[in-house]
Formats: structure tokens, C-alpha cells, sequence
């Protein structure tokens, strides 16, 4: 089935009248589809006129909005308002020609009132899904610039009515716009020279430094806060086409020597600090921007009275967390304690119950070393070097059961600490070796048997794992 044939499918619903216009338009876009696909649609006369665009300024902006139920975030609520789930918008051009970053900064001003408290996301031209976005937004003589087949998709949006017009961002407002911004920024300055302007500003130097050269004397924090969050950072983007990289709070005559060091790319200060920076200005040649953009006392005040409220919650959460953290440490070691006594309580129990036979274990291994290959291999090449017994000492290290082919074994580890002694060279050295065995009493046969030094953990307990052992020694 064609996108064509698609489109009549959206009639359900629809009145009959709605359905007749529906179909007629359907059928011109077959008629001519063939003949005018790589035509422009401003120039082809065969073309069909597209209704929704109609009542369109030339270079108005236009919004459309997908309504159809596959959206990623678009839909209508009960009232038939267009409503944005997650209070996200997924938007794409509907052209390549890129518009002046003034129109494209107005527009994305413009969005964000229309859509408060939205997040915005825009690609910068829409992909053949449709369905992988909230709206189309296109300029209309740029839009109508391109081939049938560039916007082929978006057309039939528009004929289908699965895109609605949602917002008209008018070209004419915005040369309203920009004019206004020129006549504020240059009341601002008239204002300041004139002495009857309170508050603060900024001024954009047209060089290559992205530092902000901050004229102030108090409440530091709110001031850069305000620069750099704030409208000021955007329009310092949008006029030099990058953000600002650093601020620093200088004096007044730091700023003018900086400014003309080509150190300071934006000035900001309260109205007597820019007074003078004004005056200083028309004595060099240096270019300046004065941004339409007037921060007050009281705006300043709130926004300082925000930090130092947010300063204050912060700490205070991080006393509450602290002190949260010092009565857990304190309970965690209680129970440490708790569990400390426990554990010792049961492994004297268990110590009791098998203290005798771990005695006898220990007692009688002495002679039981010999039959450990890799244990008498090391002692008789150390004696070849002239090393001989000092001291002998051997203590549990461990004591349970094992499985071993379906059977349950006495398992032990044993460890021997060893002093040895070289006459020739009056040296001694130290070693401690782990002995491992499953003692097979029924077949008088001892099993598995390991020697490693004591401190290679990780083998001892590799040989526990493999033989599921259970220690009657030590309680956890």
C-alpha cells in the first residue's frame, strides 16, 4: 500500500464533508505527484496550493504539531489541548537553509513561552519518519524553496492532518524586535550618562576574549550568577557565538586597561561604574554593544537572598547527613560488638565440644609432615644449603567437615610456624606452611592433602570451596 493509499485510511471519523476535501486533495497530489517531484513548489503552477499554508506570511515560522498518536511525547488532552508528555518536545526543521541566528534566537524565546517549563530539543532538519518527533518548524518560503520530494512526507502530513498548525512566529514582530533591543540598549546608555538610571548592566567588546570583567563590590555570587545563567550569557552567545569562558571581578580602571588589552570581552557593573566606563570608551577606539538587558537592586537582592537560602539548606544538610552518618557508625559498631560477643560465645562452644580431637590433630602431626612431597623437597634443599631445625611450633588454623565422594570426611588445616638456622652464615629464617588433609578414618586413609605458605589465602580457601567445607572451628 503507497503513503497515498495510507492517507485515506484517516478518513474514519472524519464529517462527510471532512472526507470529501480529504479525498480531492489526496487525488491532486496523485495526479501531479509524477510530473512536479523535482520541481520546486513555489515555482510549479500544476501544483496543488496546500491549505494549511494559505493564511502564512512568506517568512513567517510556522509550528506543526503531530497529532497522530505516534508522537514521542505529543498528544491531546480530554479538553482537545495539545499537551506534552514528560513536558518534553521533540522538534525538527523542515528545511536545510539555516535562517539568521537573531531570527533562530527569537524563535527559540518564542517557543519557550509558548511551551514554559518545556525542555526544547531541535535536529536541524527532519529525518523521512515523520513519527520520530512532536512538530515540524519551517519558515514558509524556505520551506516551499524545496523539491516535492524533499517534503513529500511532510505535505502528506499536512493533507492527512495528522500535523496541525499549532504556533505562527511572525517575521514583522520580530524586525519589531530587534528594533526594540536597538532603542532599549540605546535608552540604557543615554540613562547611565545622564545619571537617571539605577541598577546594572553589560557591555559586549567586539574583540576575540570571552572573559567576563565583573565591576562589584558585594554580593559577588549573585552578580555571576546572574551573568552567567542568566539572559545576559545568552545574548553575549548569540552576538559573538560562544559562551562566555570565565569571570572575574575587577575595578573600574582594571576593566578600561583590560578592555584595552583586549582582555575583557564583556563589562558589567552597576550604573556609576558604567558611567565612567562610558566616558572612558570615547576616548579610545575600542567598539562596543550596550545589551538591552537591565538588571535591578531588587533582582540582584532576590537572587543573592536565593544563593545564600540554598548556602544555608546545603549546609544544613550536610550537618543532618554528618550527624545521620556518626549514629550509624555508633549502631554499627554496637552491633559489632553485639555480634563480636555472639561469634565468641558460639565458637567456645564449639571449641569445647571439639577442643580434644583438634588437640590430638595438632599433637600427633608432627609425624605426619614427612608425607607432604613438595614440604620435605624444599626442606631438604634448604638443609643441602647448610639449613637446619631451630624451632617447630604447629597450631590450628582450622577445623570441620568435608564432602568427599559422597561421603562426609573430617577436614583440617594445620599450620606450622618454622624457625630455621644456617651455622655458616649466623643467619635465621622464618616460614610458616598451611597443611591441609580430609582424614578418611573409615578407610584410615588421609585425602587431599596441600602444603602452601599461610599467607596464600586465596588457595586455602579455593581447597575449602572444592570440598563444601564446614568449619566446627570458627563460628561467623
Amino acid at each position: 500500500m503507497t503513503e497515498l493509499e495510507e492517507m485515506q485510511g484517516h478518513e474514519t471519523g472524519k464529517s462527510e464533508e471532512e472526507a470529501r476535501e480529504l479525498r480531492e486533495e489526496i487525488a491532486k497530489i496523485r495526479a501531479v505527484l509524477i510530473s512536479i517531484g523535482h520541481n520546486e513548489l513555489s515555482t510549479d503552477k500544476n501544483f496543488p496550493k496546500i491549505k494549511a499554508l494559505e493564511d502564512i506570511a512568506t517568512k513567517d515560522v510556522t509550528l506543526f504539531i503531530n497529532i497522530s498518536g505516534s508522537a514521542p511525547h505529543a498528544y491531546r488532552n480530554l479538553e482537545g489541548d495539545v499537551k506534552f508528555e514528560q513536558n518534553l518536545v521533540s522538534l525538527c526543521w523542515g528545511h536545510e537553509e539555516i535562517l539568521d541566528k537573531f531570527y533562530v534566537y527569537y524563535i527559540k524565546k518564542q517557543l519557550e513561552q509558548y511551551f514554559p517549563d518545556h525542555t526544547i530539543y531541535s535536529e536541524s532538519l527532519c529525518s523521512n519518519n515523520l513519527i520520530h518527533y512532536d512538530g515540524v518548524i519551517f519558515q514558509k518560503n524556505l520551506f516551499l524553496k524545496q523539491k516535492f520530494l524533499q517534503v513529500e512526507d511532510i505535505i502528506e502530513a499536512f493533507s492527512n492532518k495528522s500535523f496541525i498548525l499549532n504556533q505562527t512566529i511572525s517575521h514583522d514582530k520580530f524586525k519589531q524586535y530587534l528594533i526594540k533591543r536597538d532603542i532599549i540598549s540605546a535608552q540604557i546608555e543615554q540613562d547611565i550618562l545622564n545619571g537617571i538610571r539605577t541598577g546594572y548592566g553589560a557591555l559586549i567588546i567586539k574583540n576575540d576574549s570571552h572573559v567576563a570583567c565583573l565591576i562589584i563590590s558585594e554580593k559577588e555570587k549573585a552578580h555571576e550568577t546572574i551573568v552567567s545563567r542568566g539572559e545576559i550569557q545568552s545574548e553575549y552567545q548569540l552576538i559573538k557565538g560562544r559562551k562566555l569562558s570565565s569571570i572575574d571581578i575587577v575595578t573600574v580602571n582594571n576593566a578600561f586597561k583590560q578592555t584595552q588589552q583586549n582582555t575583557c570581552g564583556l563589562i558589567y557593573g552597576g550604573h556609576m561604574s558604567l558611567e565612567k566606563i562610558y566616558l572612558a570608551l570615547k576616548n579610545i577606539d575600542v567598539a562596543y554593544q550596550t545589551l538591552h538587558i537591565w538588571i535591578s537592586n531588587k533582582n540582584v537582592d532576590s537572587t543573592y537572598e536565593n544563593i545564600v537560602s540554598t548556602e544555608k539548606d546545603t549546609i544544613e544538610k550536610e550537618e543532618k547527613r554528618k550527624a545521620e552518618l556518626r549514629r550509624q557508625q555508633v549502631l554499627e559498631q554496637e552491633r559489632r560488638k553485639n555480634v563480636d560477643a555472639d561469634r565468641l560465645e558460639r565458637e567456645a562452644t564449639l571449641r569445647e565440644i571439639y577442643g580434644q580431637k583438634v588437640k590430638g590433630f595438632v599433637e600427633g602431626f608432627s609425624v605426619e609432615v614427612i608425607d607432604y612431597p613438595h614440604y620435605v623437597s624444599w626442606l631438604d634443599e634448604r638443609q643441602r644449603e647448610g639449613w637446619e631445625g631451630d624451632k617447630v611450633e604447629f597450631i590450628i588454623n582450622d577445623y570441620g567437615t568435608v564432602d568427599w565422594n559422597e561421603r562426609t570426611l573430617e577436614g583440617v588445616v594445620i599450620n606450622m610456624m618454622l624457625r630455621i638456622k644456617n651455622r655458616a652464615l649466623g643467619d635465621y629464617e622464618d616460614y610458616c606452611f598451611s597443611f591441609t588433609k580430609a582424614q578418611d578414618s573409615e578407610f584410615s586413609m588421609r585425602r587431599e592433602m596441600m602444603v602452601l605458605e599461610c599467607d596464600d589465602i586465596e588457595s586455602i580457601e579455593r581447597w575449602k570451596t572444592g570440598l563444601s567445607f564446614k568449619s566446627l572451628w570458627h563460628a561467623k
